[in-house]
C-alpha cells in the first residue's frame, strides 16, 4: 500500500507532532511505501505579526526531497512562481484586520493558496491510496480537496488544542468531510464528537512514548547540579499556550513548601 502523509513540520523540526509522524511514517514502511511531504524541516525566526504566513507566503523554500530511512521525505516550500501566486496571503498580516477578521481573511484568501499549492500536492498524492494528513488549516484544507479530487480516501489527526487552533469552523468542516478521524487520547475523541466528528468516523490510537535507549538519570542529575534534589521537568516548546509559563509562576508557591525543589526546563524556543 502507499500512504502519504502531510504535515506542516517534519524532522529534523522538533516537536510532538513532527516525531508522531516520523515514528509512524517509519513503523508503516516495513511493510508499506511511505511518504512525508511537509512545509518546513527548521523552525523560522519570523516578526510576530508575520507569523501567520510562516505556513504559506514567507515558508522556507523548496529543498531537495530525501530519505529517512525507507521514508520518502518531500518538501512543499513554494517556489518563485508558486510565492508569487501567494502574494494575496501578505493581507493576513495586516495589523488590526488581521485580529478582528481573521478567519474572513483566511477564506477570502484561502484560494490563492490552493492555487500555489494544488500541483504540487497532485504530484505528492498521485497513485497514493490513502492520505493521512497531520496539519489543519490551509494546508489541510488543500489536501484533502486534493485528496478528493484524485478519489483517495483522506484520513487525518487534527491534534487539536480547543480554543488555541484547529477547531475553527472550516478546520472542523475538513474532519466532518474525512473518511477518518484520529484522536490520541479519548479527550481528544469526546472534542471531536463534540465539534460535530460522526462517532463512527473517529477512532483512537494513542500516544507512542518515545524513550532513548540509552539513559543516565545518575549523570544527569550530576551534569546539572541536581543530586539530592527532586525536581519537576517540563519537556517541550517554550510556548506559552503549552503551559511552561504558567509551570514557572507557580515555582514561588511550590518554593513555599518545599524549597528544596528545582525546575528544569528542556525544549526549543517558539
Amino acid at each position: 500500500m502507499k500512504v502519504v502523509f502531510i504535515t506542516t513540520n517534519y524532522l529534523p523540526f522538533t516537536g510532538g507532532v513532527e516525531n508522531h509522524t516520523a515514528s509512524l511514517a517509519h513503523s508503516l514502511s516495513a511493510r508499506h511505501e511511505v511518504k512525508v511531504a511537509a512545509l518546513r524541516f527548521r523552525p523560522q525566526s519570523l516578526f510576530s505579526r508575520l507569523g501567520v504566513l510562516g505556513n504559506n507566503l514567507l515558508a522556507p523554500r523548496r529543498v531537495e526531497d530525501r530519505l529517512d530511512g525507507k521514508v520518502s521525505v518531500i518538501s512543499l516550500g513554494p517556489n518563485l512562481l508558486e510565492r508569487l501566486r501567494l502574494w494575496p496571503l501578505a493581507l493576513r498580516a495586516l495589523p488590526r484586520i488581521q485580529r478582528w477578521f481573521y478567519e474572513q481573511l483566511n477564506r477570502i484568501t484561502r484560494p490563492a493558496f490552493l492555487r500555489a499549492f494544488t500541483p504540487r500536492l497532485r504530484q505528492v498524492i498521485a497513485g497514493a491510496d490513502v492520505v493521512h494528513c497531520m496539519a489543519f488549516g490551509d494546508l489541510g484544507i488543500a489536501a484533502q480537496a486534493v485528496a478528493n479530487s484524485c478519489g483517495i480516501p483522506f484520513v487525518c489527526t487534527p491534534f487539536v488544542h480547543p480554543q488555541q487552533w484547529g477547531d475553527g469552523k472550516d478546520d472542523v468542516e475538513c474532519y466532518q468531510r474525512s473518511e477518518a478521524v484520529i484522536g490520541l487520547t479519548p479527550a481528544d475523541r469526546d472534542y471531536l464528537a463534540s465539534l460535530g466528528v460522526l462517532p463512527e468516523r473517529l477512532h483512537i490510537i494513542g500516544v507512542a512514548p518515545q524513550i532513548s535507549e540509552k539513559r543516565d538519570a545518575v549523570g544527569f542529575r550530576r551534569q546539572h547540579g541536581l543530586e539530592g534534589f527532586p525536581f519537576v521537568l517540563y519537556l517541550g516548546r517554550m510556548m506559552y499556550k503549552k503551559g511552561s509559563r504558567a509551570l514557572l509562576a507557580s515555582a514561588r508557591r511550590v518554593w513555599d513548601e518545599m524549597p528544596e525543589v528545582r525546575f528544569v526546563f528542556i525544549g526549543p524556543n517558539d
